[in-house]
């Protein structure tokens, strides 16, 4: 593919700037040459969770957005287990809980006019089968994928490190997750720190994945412990995963997604992970 012709597209996910007024962060993004931007749930410390947001916050951010041409790709939930959220927990009212969440989730998705919305497996706790814990997140993720649709809003599952979770961690645990679910609004996220962490190949997940790729995270690390730095700072080399996303004709976003330790000085993982970018694409 030539230069000319690429239409992949940078955003980043706001989680670093969760100190900032939110249409402080989108300025910033904009000043710096983003053209979307994939809001994370605990941006503007913590006031973006579903049940806080309220419609004229919306309306405000939209309204920003529009102004500086900054596309609304993603929402993210921030659905992790340490927060109580675990679609695989043995506990049917966790379960419940968590689905309840999702939905309000994608509501705001939807709200912010949100392409996709980031969604994880969660964990398999002691003493309980994977196979039960996977049989919990299919179902509940059937469920969600079938009120998603109903608002235009695409799910995309993020494969995890040990650390975060135990479901979905392998590109083939996140193929058959999604063969499983069987909704054509039910597909994949690439997160490439994990990958690295997990000794994965990055080219398998675009190659395998195929049309299924709708959103990828983009975040270097050393291959140890995802530090979520931003690209050029660890020890991935990129150059054969850009490569892979021009063969298969990857038309969706990179999200940039620093983590909080970049919180003091957002700025810097911005721009440097803009900079980084921008020599894979026009």
């Amino acid at each position: 593919m030539r230069e000319e012709d690429q239409k992949m597209k940078l955003s980043y996910q706001t989680f670093s700037y969760l100190n900032y007024p939110f249409e402080e962060v989108l300025t910033r993004l904009a000043n710096l040459g983003y053209d979307g931007v994939e809001i994370s749930a605990a941006s503007e410390c913590g006031t973006f969770y579903p049940s806080v947001l309220s419609s004229e916050r919306v309306e405000q951010v939209i309204k920003k957005a529009k102004a500086l041409n900054l596309e609304i790709i993603s929402y993210d939930c921030e659905l992790l287990p340490a927060s109580g959220w675990n679609r695989a927990s043995p506990l049917n009212w966790v379960r419940k809980r968590t689905v309840n969440y999702i939905k309000s989730s994608i509501l705001k998705a939807s709200e912010l006019g949100a392409k996709f919305m980031v969604v994880v497996a969660g964990r398999s706790l002691y003493g309980v089968k994977r196979q039960d814990s996977w049989n919990w997140a299919v179902e509940g993720f059937k469920e969600c994928a079938r009120f998603a649709q109903d608002k235009g809003i695409c799910l995309v599952l993020e494969h995890l490190t040990l650390l975060e979770g135990n479901v979905v961690v392998t590109l083939d645990d996140l193929l058959s997750m999604i063969e499983e679910v069987n909704s054509k609004n039910f597909a994949a996220l690439l997160d490439t720190g994990h990958v690295n962490v997990n000794g994965e190949s990055l080219t398998d997940y675009v190659f395998r994945l195929k049309d299924k790729l709708k959103h990828i995270h983009i975040d270097d690390n050393n291959g140890k412990l995802d530090d979520h730095l931003p690209p050029g700072m660890g020890t991935i080399n990129f150059d054969p995963l850009f490569n892979a996303l021009n063969k298969v004709n990857y038309e969706g976003y990179l999200s940039i997604e620093p983590s909080f330790a970049f919180s003091i000085d957002p700025d810097n993982a911005a721009s440097q992970g803009i900079r980084f970018l921008k020599r894979y694409i026009k």
